[in-house]
C-alpha cells in the first residue's frame, strides 16, 4: 500500500510539473533563483569579511611604514651623535623602507580587489533579486491570466448548460410529461368503460336470478294441486282470473321475459360507453408531435416560444438564478470586450 501511494504521488508530481510547464506557471525557475540569491548573499558576506581583513592589513602596513619613517627622521635629527648601533639601525630602516612600501602597496591592491569583488557580488545579488522579482511578476500575471480564462470558460460552460436546458432538455421534459399524462389518461379512459360494463352486467343478472324462486314456487303449487278440475272452487278460479287480469304472467313467461330483458341489457351495454370521455384528452391536447414537423420548424417554434406571452410558473430561486446568470454574463462580456479593446 505504501509503495502504491508513493507511486501515485510521484506520478501526480510529474503530471503537475508537466501541467505547470505547459501553462507557464512552473515555479521551479523562481526556486532556483531563490537558491542562487541565497548563495550570492553568502558570497557577499564572505567578500565583506575579506574587505575587512584587507583593510586591517593595509592599516597595519601603513602604520608600520609610518613608524619606520618617524624613526628614520629621529635618527637623522641626531646624526652628529650616532653610535655604531644607531648607524646599523639607520641602515636597516633604510633597507626595510622599500619593503614597507611594497607591503603597503600590496595591501592597498588587495583591499581594492576585495572591494571590487564585494561590489561585483552586490551587483550580482541585486541582479538576481531584480530577476526574481521580474519572474514572480510574470508568474503572478500568468496565474491571473489563466484564472481569468478559466473563469470565462466556466461562465461560458454555464451559459451553454443554461441554453441547452432551455432549448433542448426542458422541451424534451415537457414532451415526456405530456406523453406520460396522455398514456395515463388513455389507460384511465380504457379501464373506466370496462368497470361500467361489468356493473351493468351485474345489475342485469340480478333481476334474472330473482324470478327463479317465483318459478319454482308455482311449479310446486301445480304439482300439489294435481286434482280434478271439478273440485276447484269457484273462488280460486275467480282469484286466478283476477290475478291474470291484473297483468301477471305465467312463470314460464316470466322467465322468458327476464331472459329477454337481460339479453337486451347485455347487448345495449357497449352502446352506453361514453366515447367522448376517451376522446376528451385528445381534443384538449394541443401539443404538436415533433415527428410531424421538420427539425427547422421545431427549432423555429421553440425560438418564437422564448419570446411569446405564454404564462409559465417558476420558483423564486430559479428566477434569482436566471437573473444572476444574466448579470454574470453581462459582466463577463464587458470584461472580455475591455480586454480585447484596451490600448496596448
Amino acid at each position: 500500500m505504501t509503495k502504491l501511494v508513493d507511486r501515485v504521488l510521484t506520478r501526480a508530481s510529474i503530471a503537475g510539473h508537466h501541467i505547470n510547464a505547459y501553462t507557464g506557471t512552473d515555479y521551479s525557475g523562481i526556486e532556483s533563483l531563490r537558491k542562487g540569491i541565497t548563495d550570492q548573499e553568502q558570497k557577499v558576506k564572505s567578500s565583506h569579511s575579506t574587505v575587512d581583513t584587507a583593510k586591517t592589513s593595509h592599516q597595519e602596513s601603513y602604520v608600520k611604514q609610518g613608524a619606520a619613517q618617524k624613526e628614520i627622521v629621529s635618527l637623522l635629527e641626531r646624526k652628529a651623535s650616532w653610535s655604531p648601533t644607531d648607524l646599523d639601525r639607520y641602515m636597516s630602516l633604510v633597507r626595510s623602507e622599500h619593503l614597507n612600501d611594497q607591503a603597503v602597496q600590496a595591501a592597498k591592491d588587495s583591499l581594492a580587489n576585495a572591494e571590487r569583488e564585494l561590489e561585483d557580488a552586490r551587483a550580482e545579488l541585486e541582479r538576481l533579486e531584480r530577476k526574481q522579482y521580474h519572474e514572480e511578476q510574470i508568474w503572478s500575471d500568468t496565474i491571473r491570466r489563466n484564472s481569468t480564462w478559466v473563469t470565462f470558460g466556466l461562465m461560458g460552460f454555464n451559459i451553454i448548460l443554461l441554453l441547452a436546458q432551455i432549448l433542448f432538455f426542458e422541451p424534451y421534459r415537457r414532451r415526456k410529461i405530456v406523453r406520460e399524462v396522455k398514456v395515463a389518461l388513455d389507460e384511465k379512459t380504457m379501464s373506466a368503460p370496462s368497470a361500467h360494463i361489468v356493473k351493468q352486467v351485474e345489475e342485469a343478472v340480478q333481476p334474472v336470478e330473482e324470478p327463479l324462486v317465483a318459478v319454482e314456487t308455482p311449479v310446486e303449487a301445480v304439482q300439489v294441486s294435481n286434482q280434478p278440475l271439478e273440485t276447484v272452487s269457484s273462488e280460486n278460479k275467480d282469484a286466478g282470473q283476477t290475478a291474470l287480469a291484473a297483468g301477471e304472467v305465467l312463470p314460464e313467461e316470466a322467465v322468458d321475459v327476464s331472459e329477454a330483458v337481460a339479453i337486451s341489457d347485455a347487448i345495449d351495454v357497449p352502446e352506453a360507453v361514453e366515447v367522448p370521455e376517451a376522446a376528451a384528452p385528445c381534443e384538449s391536447e394541443t401539443v404538436v408531435s415533433p415527428q410531424s414537423v421538420s427539425s427547422w420548424d421545431a427549432y423555429k417554434a421553440t425560438f418564437h416560444d422564448l419570446f411569446s406571452e405564454r404564462l409559465i410558473e417558476m420558483k423564486q430561486v430559479e428566477l434569482t438564478t436566471v437573473a444572476l446568470q444574466g448579470a454574470a454574463t453581462g459582466v463577463a462580456a464587458m470584461g472580455l470586450l475591455f480586454l480585447l479593446l484596451r490600448p496596448k
